[in-house]
């Protein structure tokens, strides 16, 4: 079973906006205030393209094969009224991983948004 933490990234702002769910999925223990930290900065570049986000869902898991180094793998979600957008990434390090797979929305976002 996989566990749910549901992030509040309305902390900060002072008028009162309607927060898309937002969830990060995973059976690993993760070190959530980076991963919280990357969510909201690329949340706000991608609600600058498109406003009408329904929800975005990033999906967590860790390999690690015996050794110290984890490797990362990260699935974004991301559900709009425009359409549905997914991307998948992994790397080694845990924020360049979540930096890739938001570069790669970005990405896919801008690319549908021109059609």
């Amino acid at each position: 079973m996989s566990k749910f933490a549901t992030l509040n990234l309305n902390k900060k702002t002072t008028k009162k906006v309607k927060m898309p769910t937002i969830q990060v999925v995973g059976k690993e223990k993760i070190e959530k205030e980076k991963i919280e930290r990357v969510i909201s900065n690329h949340y706000k570049r991608i609600n600058k393209k498109i406003k009408n986000i329904i929800s975005l869902k990033v999906h967590v898991k860790v390999h690690s094969k015996g050794g110290k180094r984890k490797k990362w793998d990260f699935r974004v979600k991301l559900t709009t009224t425009k359409g549905n957008f997914e991307a998948q990434e992994s790397d080694w390090n845990l924020t360049k991983a979540l930096h890739k797979v938001f570069t790669n929305i970005e990405k896919e976002v801008k690319h549908k948004l021109k059609e």
